[in-house]
């Protein structure tokens, strides 16, 4: 189990085209001690798992462009430890 503190808090990327739902739940997490990184599509996400590791990724699976899933495939290709929770909605 990792151990976090305000010096070491979780990092999440967060994953949604929708931007006003994206700094809804950015801001939710940012007030309980998250660290929050944001990406609005496919290559955006990509730029940022090559950049940073992640404790975990919160993904839209609609997306424009190349979808949810196929970032998945990216993710557990490429960072096979970092969990992820696909997120969705209807209209």
């Amino acid at each position: 189990m990792l151990a976090y503190s305000m010096a070491n808090p979780p990092n999440i990327l967060l994953v949604d085209d929708d931007d006003e739902l994206r700094s809804f739940v950015r801001d939710i997490l940012a007030q309980n001690g998250y660290e929050v990184t944001e990406a609005s599509d496919y290559d955006t996400a990509v730029a940022q798992l090559q950049r940073r590791v992640f404790d975990l990724i919160l993904l839209d699976i609609t997306l424009p462009g190349k979808s949810g899933l196929d970032l998945l495939e990216f993710v557990r290709r490429s960072h096979l430890g970092c969990p992820v929770i696909m997120v969705t909605g209807t209209a």
